[in-house]
């Protein structure tokens, strides 16, 4: 095939969200308004299922990998995750396109007009917003690279940084300040152009306001004058020759609109640049045009080689079903009736050594209805939901979403929610991390509703579910080993506390060891600022009860801490040995006959010294798996400075600092601790060896290799499945070891409260 270049063409963009399908007030003026654009490609938003059904009506091509129409042949990109799709302009030539949707909420304008300062604006669109639009762009940067003609289409829910500017400022309704918006500040960054701005320089000239449309009012939602109006509908462009000319479609008679209609059928307006540009050539490609298939359908693969190719029709286990050479164009249809449902997947190589991804799709049965899951039947408010699911439609805007039992589907009622990233099935978790809205679930009774491409079609909906709180979760009929300690539930209703400050609870895992009635959380709390950070930690062994008693008599004082520092708590991390005073999970007594298994063991992740690229053994049970990986994740924001663990020893009669980090035997704080024990009547031996033959030295103990979670906290490196990866690096990990045998219980948690408090007030004193 002639791969000579071809002379520059001549292209439309368009971005248009459609508003809830497009069918609400006029499905025939959407239809209407792309085809009185003149657009060639069009971006579309809030399809809802609908794609397909608006491309009919043009009798154009559709993406809905990327939710693009077009009058030119489409192709979704193996690999590129719906990121970006190639667009054949010409034969043998094309551009790339690009079509977001970014998070509408919390919507940035609506935190200014609330009075939000600038910087509390600014957080917001970088912990929503720019993550979203990152994932595009770094998808997209090899072909910037390349000089690949790219254009990213889309509702961006953000506006742009050269329309907020001084001269700008009170032009119109709740634009207060200049601010510069991140998002479009990334896309100018990551070598795109706005169109609308790069041919109307003129912000106040030419606002170019695409949100909100004066459409005719739904019952079910009408912006109108408390909202911001602004523009943050885009057609941004990489690697074209010049913008032509850029028009607002919308209401018919506005004077900003150069292409009207009424009704107009959507709250957006929509945005037409016209470009002159220079295709690339078409990389090999392969692709079905659709990603789900019922099999009642016919399936069509179509695919295009610069170059003799095989295209080939795999199962998802590798299996070859079909070949057929190729070279330039070709198209195969397969009844989906003939395949068994399941996935499946399209190659295109130009020999065996080729290993380019490929293109995967589903059949599903025609009668199979979807169905969605939960793993429990009760949460504490704060741990995260497993959610599973089956025959979805598989479209890059479905999501799961949870709801009140007794209400309805609907903008107002969704509270967290996460898209399920366009597989029809699938398993997710709604959790902090997962979720920018809605989270934490408060106490009351939930369902999780699967639905359908950004709308409010609820395809399927989980058997209800309770959210309780912390305290709620531990059954009456626990009791707790009577030496004076507080009961399991005094004790989570102290660490409840922190939540009403604004600290975060996590849920590590559920601790159900053989021989108890009910699972008990293994918690961690956070303080609401992240970064280097104090960590505590405690009841790692349940008969050492000082430690839980002194955090819990302490919240005042760690949550004046946690203004101060970040902070990660983890209070109690054997809930079942704190409640029947033994520190093994597969030993309710003691047994010299059993081996312990220890909630704080870590030998999984730390390097054997005899064998290189080896562990120093399998994890210890499930509960030090998960404490460990929490340790590992949460390292990463909010990176350990200093980690204290507060034990104690029955078998001892002088007590020990143990220094596992960096500074060793040396570290200042581990002597400031020895005094302030000796200060409370703690005895402390000073010299000589610990009960394991350990050199002791001014009281404390240096570096010891003994697979704990402390030197967990402190190791450089872990190893992951063989692979060496960085480890915690706190700079100081203290362990307190501190005789309990001849204190009382009050003494030795006023010892420990003591210890907590001297080192948060000189944490930053002795680390200059």
């Amino acid at each position: 095939m002639d791969s000579a270049p071809v002379p520059s063409v001549e292209l439309r963009v368009m971005t248009f969200n459609v508003e809830w399908g497009g069918a609400l007030i006029s499905f025939d003026n959407v239809v209407a308004a792309i085809q009185q654009s003149g657009a060639d490609i069009v971006g579309i938003q809030e399809a809802e299922g609908n794609l397909f059904r608006i491309a009919d009506a043009l009798g154009w091509y559709a993406d809905e990998s990327n939710y693009l129409l077009s009058r030119f042949p489409v192709y979704a990109v193996p690999g590129a995750e719906g990121r970006y799709s190639w667009v054949e302009v010409v034969p043998g030539f094309g551009v790339a396109v690009a079509n977001v949707h970014l998070p509408s909420d919390p919507y940035g304008p609506d935190a200014v007009r609330d009075g939000a300062a600038a910087a509390e604006v600014l957080e917001l669109e970088r912990t929503t917003r720019l993550p979203a639009i990152q994932r595009h762009l770094a998808a997209l940067q090899p072909l910037v690279d390349s000089n690949v003609p790219i254009f990213v289409t889309g509702d961006f829910n953000a506006p742009s940084h050269e329309d907020w500017i001084d001269a700008t400022v009170a032009s119109r309704k709740f634009l207060r300040f200049p601010l510069a918006w991140p998002v479009s500040l990334a896309m100018q960054e990551a070598g795109f152009t706005d169109s609308w701005r790069a041919f109307y320089p003129d912000p106040l000239a030419h606002p170019g306001l695409t949100w909100w449309a004066r459409r005719p009012p739904l019952a079910a939602y009408a912006p109108g004058n408390n909202d911001a109006e602004d523009r943050i509908d885009f057609v941004w462009s990489a690697n074209t020759e010049s913008v032509q000319d850029s028009v607002i479609v919308g209401e018919r008679g506005r004077s900003d609109v150069s292409i009207g209609l009424a009704p107009w059928p959507s709250d957006h307006r929509a945005v037409v640049s016209h470009f002159r540009l220079q295709p690339a050539v078409l990389p090999p490609l392969a692709s079905t045009d659709k990603r789900v298939y019922r099999t009642d359908e016919e399936i069509l693969i179509h695919a295009f080689s610069p170059e003799t190719a095989v295209l080939s029709l795999h199962s998802a286990e590798g299996r070859l079903l079909e070949k057929w050479p190729l070279r330039g164009h070709g198209s195969k249809r397969q009844f989906a009736a003939d395949f068994e449902p399941g996935r499946y997947q399209v190659h295109l190589a130009k020999n065996q050594n080729d290993v380019s991804p490929p293109y995967e799709f589903w059949i599903l049965d025609t009668d199979a209805p979807a169905t969605i899951t939960t793993d429990e039947k009760t949460y504490i408010s704060g741990e995260s939901i497993a959610v599973s699911w089956q025959n979805a439609p598989g479209l890059r805007n479905d999501y799961v979403a949870a709801y009140k039992s007794d209400v309805a589907t609907d903008y107002d009622n969704g509270l967290a929610w996460a898209y399920t990233g366009a597989r029809p099935h699938g398993m997710l978790r709604l959790d902090e991390e997962h979720t920018s809205w809605g989270w934490p679930l408060p106490a009351g009774r939930f369902v999780i509703r699967l639905v359908q491409d950004d709308g409010y079609e609820a395809l399927a909906e989980s058997t209800p579910f309770d959210v309780v709180s912390l305290v709620a979760s531990i059954a009456n009929d626990i009791t707790t080993y009577d030496d004076g300690r507080r009961s399991l539930q005094s004790l989570f209703a102290a660490y409840q506390l922190l939540l009403d400050v604004g600290w975060q609870l996590d849920v590590i895992a559920r601790s159900e060891p053989d021989g108890v009635a009910a699972p008990l959380p293994i918690i961690a709390l956070r303080s609401p600022v992240e970064g280097a950070a104090i960590w505590v930690l405690a009841g790692i062994h349940g008969e050492e009860p000082a430690g839980p008693n002194a955090i819990a008599a302490g919240i005042p004082q760690l949550a004046a801490l946690g203004k101060v520092h970040p902070v990660v708590l983890l209070p109690l991390l054997n809930p079942h040995g704190y409640a029947r005073n033994w520190r093994y999970l597969n030993m309710p007594h003691y047994d010299e006959s059993i081996d312990g298994m220890s909630v704080g063991d870590s030998s999984h992740l730390l390097q054997d010294p005899e064998r290189p690229g080896l562990t120093r053994a399998s994890v210890a049970n499930a509960e030090a798996d998960a404490i460990t990986r929490y340790v590992l994740g949460m390292a990463k924001r909010y990176p350990p400075r200093l980690s204290l663990d507060l034990h104690e020893d029955n078998l001892i009669d002088a007590g020990y600092v143990y220094s596992q980090g960096e500074r060793g035997s040396g570290d200042k704080l581990a002597a400031r601790a020895v005094t302030v024990l000796r200060q409370h009547g703690i005895a402390i031996k000073m010299d000589g060896q610990t009960r394991f033959a350990e050199t002791i030295s001014a009281g404390i103990v240096g570096p010891v290799a003994d697979s704990s979670i402390d030197e967990l906290m402190s190791a450089d490196a872990v190893l992951i499945d063989g692979e060496r990866r960085r480890g915690p690096r706190a700079e100081t990990v203290l362990v307190f070891e501190t005789p309990a045998r001849a204190l009382s219980l009050p003494q030795r948690v006023s010892a420990h409260l003591a210890l907590l408090q001297e080192i948060a007030d000189n944490f930053n004193v002795f680390n200059e």
